[in-house]
C-alpha cells in the first residue's frame, strides 16, 4: 500500500506548480487519515463493529434531518 501511495504522490507532485508545497500539504493529509484509521480500529475494537456502524448511520439520519 505505501509503495502506490508513493508513486501516486511522485505522479500528483510531477503535475502541479508548487510540489514542494504540495507535497507538504499531502504528507499532511496522509498522515491525518492514517491517524483517523487507526483510531477508528480502535473504537470498534473496543465497542464492536455492529454498535459503532449503527452510531454511524445515527449520527448521519440526525445529521440529515
Amino acid at each position: 500500500m505505501a509503495g502506490s501511495i508513493t508513486i501516486l504522490l511522485q505522479l500528483i507532485l510531477a503535475n502541479v506548480r508548487t510540489p514542494r508545497e504540495r507535497e507538504g500539504d499531502l504528507t499532511a493529509q496522509i498522515a491525518a487519515n492514517r491517524t483517523g484509521e487507526r483510531r477508528l480500529r480502535d473504537v470498534i475494537a473496543k465497542y464492536g463493529l455492529p454498535e459503532v456502524y449503527i452510531t454511524v448511520l445515527s449520527c448521519c439520519a440526525t445529521q440529515s434531518a
